[in-house]
């Protein structure tokens, strides 16, 4: 083996240092999106080298998007609505939402649409007007539907009247339930049914 001096390593070595130098490079692009996530684990004390290891462990685990699947994709009102992956370039996919609308979107903001008995989702339910809470129950692949329970009720929603909430969208009901708890204890002097729907006007 030819060394280019005692004790160092090959050209042959030295080709493989670069490729595998390449590939860290190509792996810190993927994680460019998470930067902020990464700083303020170690604003919290957590060492930025175990952060990006465990962020790379888990993207190498990630579900893989395919052209054809049904997915999680975000909205400009930061919620996610299920989309299909039309095809995919590089890092970004090419989405339509059920509701016909056709983005491209990195493939890193996209959920895989996996919806499980008691999964947490908004519906909006014809009749009912405005999105409500509602779980899961099942869902039927061949109508294209889930069967949710809205207030101990069985509904079934097409996937254009399913969305979830983003993680960095805070809950309306967790972050004002006080006042809603007032306005409806308030209110129930004029009567319960009109208790219940002040509260709901408020928590939309």
């Amino acid at each position: 083996m030819n060394r280019l001096d005692a004790g160092q390593l090959s050209e042959e070595e030295l080709q493989g240092v670069l490729g595998r130098a390449q590939d860290l490079t190509n792996e810190d692009h993927e994680l460019a999106p998470f930067e902020a996530f990464v700083q303020a684990a170690q604003e919290a004390g957590i060492p930025r080298d175990a952060v990006v290891q465990a962020l790379r462990e888990r993207l190498a685990t990630r579900p893989e998007i395919i052209p054809g699947q049904l997915v999680y994709a975000p909205s400009t009102d930061d919620f996610l609505y299920v989309a299909r992956v039309q095809r995919i370039q590089g890092d970004i996919a090419h989405i339509q939402f059920v509701s016909g609308a056709e983005v491209a979107l990195p493939i890193h903001q996209l959920q895989t649409f996996a919806p499980l008995p008691n999964q947490k989702v908004d519906a909006h339910v014809q009749g009912y007007g405005g999105w409500y809470g509602a779980n899961v129950l099942s869902f039927n692949p061949q109508a294209q539907s889930l069967n949710v329970n809205l207030w101990g009720t069985t509904s079934t929603v097409t996937l254009d009247c399913v969305r979830i909430r983003s993680r960095n969208k805070p809950n309306f009901w967790e972050t004002h339930r006080g006042l809603i708890t007032q306005v409806a204890i308030a209110a129930a002097g004029l009567g319960t049914t009109l208790g219940f729907i002040l509260a709901k006007i408020i928590s939309r």
